[in-house]
This record gives structure tokens, sequence and C-alpha cells, in this order.
């Protein structure tokens, strides 16, 4: 039997015995209960120090920010969260829109604590009625509540059943009660003006990162190819040139019957062939820095592990992923690990490098820790500021960790789906984020 309801249901269409059996009654009169507790304890200080309302209004807009939780909805988002600039004193603080959109939920809030410690005050009495007709008896000199039914001549069935009809009538108040002051809560404290513009800010901020990022990636690549596959085709041109001049002279000796010089022939053949291998390789390292094709044909954990293999320094491998990720988390994640190990080699003056990755509750965790001497630092242009801006296009963060010292530690996360709900401060240990598919230990030097 279900005793829950229909998330894609309001509370008031379903049927009166599932909505009875839910636990939607009991989680509207506890957020009830809340209100009215909170507004009684706070109405003497609040009229009291009215001149500080601002403080007060701020204080219960944290709380109910929260609330809506008690009844099973979301938090409401608080429009500061996602300001680049926050309002530092008091006169910037009064002349912020959220202040008074919380000042006008002041007197909301209020309303709604008022009616809610009427309604709890009738459902109380409901009770005792109800309680009072199924002993009988007559009342005591003392019991007003009996007294007064007593004194309209009802018979206790008659009694009991109003009891109970106003108990359930009250259960709808409560639950009717508590969605009125989630949603008025939630257009008043949202701020979803605010919020809707900082996304549009970010957005455009995000789009001019990406262009500059897709031209220091042709620079790079250009760059690349300049000091690498066009300096040893240049030698390899060289060399070749260098054949055809022994050839030739090869021939003009055989032609006056003189032995040609064959070792000096088979030198540069070798060498020409070590310019081939070069030039090879680096053409594949400068493909492998634009799109790895392994990370394309085995995943992440296939990629990393390769990026390990390669490292000079020994790498801890541990990924534990119940499935492959979305193509562009994994490619943010590879360069990641990427730039985190670069970097280990070339400025971290590090040892050893551990890469934990996992994934739990929607979310993709990714931490690279090295021994290192620390003082990493993202740089406007820098590898580590186009990761991070990779991270908040897929609408996660990079963290860099590098005190002056070490270690230094880079955390990744990122959803791996739109509707994943964010992570709370504590984050899920990595090591029990998922059912390990891959642990593996490298000591590769």
């Amino acid at each position: 039997m279900p005793s829950a309801t229909r998330p894609d249901q309001p509370h008031w269409r379903i049927a009166p015995w599932r909505f009875l059996l839910s636990s939607t009654p009991w989680r509207s009169v506890l957020f009830v209960a809340l209100t009215a507790a909170l507004g009684l304890v706070l109405a003497a200080p609040v009229v009291a120090t009215w001149f500080v309302a601002p403080f007060w209004a701020v204080l219960i807009a944290r709380f109910e920010r929260w609330h809506p939780v008690v009844i099973g909805e979301p938090r409401i988002a608080d429009p500061r969260a996602v300001r680049r600039n926050r309002p530092g004193g008091i006169r910037e603080r009064l002349r912020d829109q959220v202040v008074w959109r919380e000042l006008g939920h002041l007197v909301v809030f209020a309303a709604f604590a008022a009616a809610g410690f009427a309604l709890l005050v009738l459902t109380l009495v409901a009770l005792v009625l109800a309680v009072r007709a199924s002993i009988g008896g007559a009342p005591r000199p003392d019991d007003v509540i009996g007294n007064a039914v007593a004194g309209l001549h009802l018979a206790a069935p008659v009694v009991l059943a109003g009891s109970m009809a106003v108990l359930v009538v009250a259960l709808y108040g409560f639950a009717a009660l508590a969605l009125a002051e989630v949603s008025i809560a939630r257009t008043l404290l949202s701020g979803r003006a605010e919020v809707l513009e900082q996304r549009v800010e970010e957005l455009t901020y995000s789009r001019q990162a990406l262009l500059d990022g897709f031209d220091a990636e042709r620079r790079r690549i250009e760059r690349d190819l300049h000091d690498g596959a066009q300096q040893q085709l240049t030698v390899l041109a060289m060399n070749v040139g260098l054949l055809v001049v022994e050839l030739d002279a090869a021939v003009a000796a055989a032609a006056e019957r003189d032995r040609p010089d064959l070792d000096a022939l088979r030198t540069t053949a070798d060498r020409i062939t070590d310019n081939v291998d070069d030039a090879v390789r680096a053409l594949r390292d400068s493909v492998r820095g634009i799109h790895p094709r392994v990370l394309v044909d085995h995943g992440f954990g296939a990629a990393v592990d390769e990026l390990a293999a390669r490292s000079p320094l020994p790498v801890r491998v541990d990924v534990r992923l119940p499935e492959r990720l979305p193509a562009r988390t994994e490619t943010a994640a590879y360069f990641v690990v990427s730039e985190a190990l670069t970097n280990a080699v070339r400025h971290g003056a590090a040892h050893a490098v551990s890469v934990t990755a996992g994934a739990a509750d929607g979310w993709f965790r990714l931490e690279v820790v090295d021994d290192g001497t620390g003082g990493a630092v993202p740089t406007p242009g820098g590898g580590l500021d186009g990761l991070r801006e990779r991270a908040a296009v897929l609408g996660g963060t990079l963290v860099v960790d590098s005190p002056a010292g070490g270690p230094t530690a880079l955390r990744f996360t990122v959803p791996l789906h739109a509707e994943a709900v964010p992570p709370r401060d504590v984050a899920v240990p990595l090591r029990d984020a998922a059912v390990p598919l891959r642990e593996r230990d490298r000591t590769d030097s």
C-alpha cells in the first residue's frame, strides 16, 4: 500500500486515504509548529527592537530558506551565494534589494506564525474533545472544555465524529498552510532575477573564456608543430639533401671505378631514419595534446593509466567508476590530470603523485595530489585557469590547494547530470564513492 504522495500530483488532488497515510500531514504539522514556535519566541524581541528589523529579517530568512526541507521541498537558494561582489558596509546592505524583500517576508512570516498558532490551538481542542468523548463520563468541575460541550447537550458519538472531522480538515489545513508559506517564501527570498542575471554574466564570461581558450589552443598547436614536428622535418629535408649529394658522389666514384664511401651513405640513412622517428613522435605528442585516442576508445580510467605510464614520476591511480563518464566530463578530467602531472614534473619538484576519482550522488570527483614544493597559482590564460573555465562551463568547480612548501592538490568536481543536487560542504570520501572497477598502484619511473 502506498504511503507517500506521488511527486507529480498536488497534495490536495490525491485520494484522502492516500494523503492521510502519507508523511505529508505530519511533516506539515511539524512545519507549521516550527513557524509558530519561532514566531512566538521572537515576537517580543522583534517588537522591542523594531529599529533593527533588517537584522531580524535576515535571520528569519536564513531559517526560511532551510525550512522547506521539513516537508520534502528543496531548499531556497540564497541570491547572495551567486554574486561575485557582495555588499559589504551597512549602507550597501540597506540598499540591497534582497534585504528589503527579506524585510517584507518578515511581515508575511508573522502572519503565517499567527495563523499556524491558531490552527494548532484549534487542532489541540479538537483532539481533546475526541479523547474526552471517547472516554465518556461526567466532566470534572475544572474541565472547561468538557463542561462547555456538556452544556450543548450533544451525544458523545456526535462530539467524537465532529472532532475527528475537524482533525482531518485541520491536517489539510496544515498542508495548505505549509505549501503557501513555502511558495511565498520562495518568491520573496529566492531572488530568481539575481540568479538569472548572474547566470547570464557567467555564461557571457565563460563564452569569452572559451573563445580565448580556442585561440590559446590554436597557438599551442602551432607552437608544438613549429618547435617539434616542423624542426624535425626541416632536419629531415637537410639530411635527404645531404644523402642526394653523397649519392651523386658515389655514382661519380663508381664511374671513375673508385670505391664509393658506403659507410657515409649508411650513416646518413640511419640519421634520416632517426629524423623520421622523431618527427612521427613529435606529431603523435601534438595530436595527443589535442585529444587522446585512448580516451575515446577506452575511457577515462585507461587514459589516466597511459598518462601515469608515461610520467617520469611514480603515480598511484585509484579510479572507481560504475560506468563511463559523459564525453565532455572525460575530456576535462583527462586534461586536469595531464596538467597536474606536467606541473608536478616541471615546476613542483615532486617525487610522487596520486590520482583519485569516483562518482557518487550524481557528481564526479577527481583529486590529484603531489608531494612537491607547492605554490601553484592559476594565472589568467594559464593552464589551470583554462581548466577552471572548463569546470565552470560544465557546472562544476576546480579548486587549487597549493600552499608554499606543498603539497599541491587539484580537486575537480562536476555534475554528471543537469539535475544533480549540489554537494554539501563535506565531500563524500572518494574511496567509498562507488563500486571499485579499477584500483591500481603505479610506481613506474
